[in-house]
């Protein structure tokens, strides 16, 4: 059980969903390399530069193009680094975020940018090496779970807020690997004293927050109770 405050939920309620609410994370850094050059003479090397260029707007398609329009997935670049002269076509690096709210998308799409970024560079007469840097699964919360806490929010003094799913991540989504789980949003958008700033990095939630998520944390386990004894 979990719960995590929010600055996009309202003050006074909580945001209690089934099925998946966070997204699945991986890291990616991609290296292209060619055969490198003089700036002045293109036709006699293949650039890595305009290799990954091309396979990055290429990469956009994923979501657009790639996957179910009702699935959400994310695909940032989040740096690149070539070389450090003006003049000399070098090798190019780059690294990314790869995200799926649902867990059979994952996969798909990691086997969908390695089929990317290594075709694009071949048709570049370049060559593409991917590391995939496996992170968090996505959070998915328990369907008997997230019922029976969203009929207890009012006795905690809660109001049931609009659903709260993000391409976001979190290690509590390891926990799915073994065992139910359920992760509710506490809200703090108009909460006292409290600015409205986004979750990171400049995000710091008042006592008045800390009493909110413990009763939302009784709700979790309440809830965890109840379904126990009927399981």
């Amino acid at each position: 059980m979990a719960a995590h405050v929010h600055p996009d939920v309202p003050w006074g309620s909580v945001s209690v969903e089934s099925g998946p609410v966070n997204a699945s994370s991986d890291n990616l850094r991609v290296v292209v390399e060619g055969s490198g050059g003089h700036g002045a003479y293109p036709h006699r090397a293949h650039d890595p530069i305009l290799a990954l260029a091309y396979s990055i707007v290429a990469l956009q398609s994923l979501v657009s193009r790639r996957l179910n329009p009702m699935h959400a997935a994310v695909f940032s670049v989040g740096w690149l680094r070539a070389g450090s002269a003006e003049n000399v076509i070098p090798a190019a690096e780059a690294g990314a975020t790869l995200r799926a709210l649902d867990p059979a998308d994952r996969q798909p799409l990691r086997k969908m940018v390695r089929e990317i970024l290594e075709n694009t560079a071949k048709a570049h007469g370049c060559v593409a090496r991917i590391e995939v840097t496996e992170g968090e699964p996505a959070t998915v919360n328990d369907p008997a779970l997230a019922e029976t806490a969203l009929a207890l929010l009012s006795e905690a003094g809660f109001e049931p807020a609009p659903a709260m799913r993000s391409c976001g991540s979190d290690d509590f989504g390891f926990y799915g690997k073994t065992s139910p789980t359920l992760m509710l949003f506490v809200g703090l958008e108009g909460a006292p004293d409290t600015p409205n700033v986004p979750l990171h990095p400049r995000f710091l939630p008042t006592g008045e927050a800390v009493g909110a998520v413990a009763r939302a944390q009784a709700v979790a386990f309440a809830a965890a109770a109840t379904s126990l004894a009927t399981r």
